[in-house]
């Protein structure tokens, strides 16, 4: 009878290594199919356990998540956030700063108004004011009055009785 297999001999024979003379030993003894039984027994229990130990409890997994969570909320992180919202609201400042800005036309009563020295001529600007206060119509609407005249001419009604007075100048200041 041949010798029992030894422990290289059962590692092969696991491991799927099995040569004839093997095989012939195993079929013929109880003790070398028993000890192998008993290590693939093992070998299974193993490989269950390993399963088991890699799978979470949905305890776990909530602590996981949590901890993840955690790191993306440390202060290092917020704080790198409201630096890069400063320094955008810096650049769109100085963006907005540097940018031209439109011209504003300014008010007949600031052209008239200032003199070579960009100082302020009060009479002129005094003289502008009681221009505008004593004109019926407005000077934006002065130019609906000479429309409402001219209707009037051409219709005949020479006695328009609109209200509206005839502005110097047809409201413009030339």
């Amino acid at each position: 009878m041949d010798p029992h297999l030894d422990q290289e001999r059962l590692a092969q024979w696991i491991a799927g290594g099995r040569d004839s003379q093997a095989r012939m030993h195993v079929r013929d003894c109880e003790a070398c199919r028993r000890q192998i039984g008993e290590l693939e027994g093992i070998l299974h229990a193993f490989r269950g356990d390993a399963h088991a130990q890699a799978e979470l409890s949905p305890m776990q997994w909530a602590r996981q998540r949590n901890a993840i969570a955690g790191r993306l909320r440390s202060p290092r992180r917020v704080a790198s956030r409201w630096a890069v919202a400063t320094v955008t609201l810096i650049a769109l400042g100085i963006g907005l700063l540097a940018a031209p800005s439109p011209k504003t036309p300014a008010m007949p009563w600031q052209q008239v108004a200032a003199d070579s020295s960009g100082q302020l001529d009060e009479d002129a600007l005094l003289a502008e004011v009681a221009d505008a206060l004593d004109r019926d119509t407005p000077e934006a609407l002065a130019p609906a009055g000479l429309l409402m005249e001219e209707r009037d001419r051409i219709v005949g009604n020479k006695s328009s009785g609109t209200g509206v007075r005839k502005i110097p100048n047809g409201g413009r200041n030339d």
